[in-house]
């Protein structure tokens, strides 16, 4: 089966925090086999070496501990304080379209609070999980969120869109919780987007979703406050030597997508199979664009239909003709750029045509 792999990790600092980070990890890994066997959870488990009692990676420094993981991973649960939280975090936040979700667990499991990328990060949905895991009380603090309104980030996360200004987010989520109502225009559908006045209406907030930058600046020329949002509408497919240097296949990746005239930003997911899902540069490029990487057995790729170019050595070794074409393809209509090799990378994007978008 087909699944997404998401590295989490837990960092403790007391013999409590050690066992409670313990019970999260299990919890979490059977979650990704019974409740959404489609998403697997990668867990790294780091205790307070005073206090390691089940088995984690010890450590002396927990700065250490975050400098080296924090831009390497998709969340992080802190077992302790937020005092404690935030003095070893000083420095390493950046931009909440970058940063992990992080979650704050007190060491008691009384409460679960989403600390730092609520919305983008996935650290909202994560205090969820996780408090109704151990029993915890969740604790999210999301403006839009408590106010139950629409939030332009959150938005664009559940519907597949790539935000261009973070800034411009934040001036209409702002202008929501006081009232004001958002135009929204877009080049797909819009189906029960709520807390939003009319398309037509004289609003100075407007969104744009869609790929056209001639209708946009007409869109601007018109609403001095304008988000545009893009659609995030292709997969790539690639395979790779082991070990393939992560650098080296960025460059590769950037490359190709420039050859064909493709934005990156457009890009939503990463695919390739399964016995690559620990390679270092397939998930460090999937976590530098914010793109999800699924990784397929070879029996789902030889299912998939269509005319693809075939290789005996890549059946050889990983029991499938082509991994890059069938892997893009897979959940996608349309193969848009076929089979690019070199430098040992493989490279297919496909698209995705029947794309909706849903606000609740």
């Amino acid at each position: 089966m087909s699944f997404e792999l998401k590295k989490v990790v837990l960092i403790s600092f007391t013999a409590a925090g050690d066992r409670l980070a313990y019970e999260i990890e299990k919890a979490l890994l059977e979650s990704g086999f019974k409740e959404n066997p489609s998403c697997r959870y990668e867990c790294e488990r780091y205790c307070y070496e005073s206090y390691n009692a089940f088995h984690g990676i010890s450590f002396q420094s927990g700065r250490k501990v975050l400098e080296n993981v924090f831009n390497e991973c998709e969340s992080i649960i802190f077992i302790g304080t937020c005092g404690m939280a935030v003095r070893m975090m000083n420095g390493l936040a950046c931009s909440k379209d970058k940063d992990p979700g992080i979650v704050v667990v007190d060491s008691e499991g009384k409460f679960a609070i989403s600390f730092l990328s609520g919305h983008l990060g996935g650290a909202n949905a994560l205090t969820e999980q996780i408090a109704n895991m151990i029993g915890a009380i969740p604790v999210i603090t999301t403006a839009t969120d408590v106010g139950k309104k629409f939030s332009p980030d959150m938005f664009a996360k559940k519907n597949h869109l790539y935000i261009t200004d973070l800034t411009m987010a934040k001036i209409m989520a702002k202008a929501v919780l006081e009232g004001e109502g958002i135009a929204i225009e877009s080049d797909g559908y819009i189906v029960n987007v709520k807390e939003t006045a009319p398309i037509n209406s004289e609003n100075h907030f407007h969104i744009y979703i869609g790929l056209c930058t001639q209708k946009l600046q007409k869109i601007k020329e018109k609403h001095h406050h304008t988000l545009w949002l893009i659609p995030r509408d292709l997969v790539i497919g690639v395979g790779c030597k082991k070990n393939t240097d992560v650098v080296t296949f960025e460059n590769e990746m950037i490359r190709r997508l420039q050859e064909n005239e493709i934005d990156v930003r457009r890009v939503r997911e990463l695919h390739t199979i399964d016995i690559k899902k620990n390679e270092p540069a397939i998930r460090s490029f999937a976590k530098k664009y914010n793109l999800v990487c699924r990784f397929y057995h070879a029996d789902e790729l030889r299912n998939v239909q269509g005319d693809f170019l075939a290789s005996e050595f890549v059946e050889r070794i990983t029991g499938v003709d082509n991994v890059c074409e069938r892997s893009a393809l897979i959940d996608a209509e349309k193969l848009i750029v076929r089979k690019c090799a070199q430098n040992g990378i493989t490279f297919a994007v496909a698209q995705y045509e029947k794309w909706r978008i849903i606000a609740e």
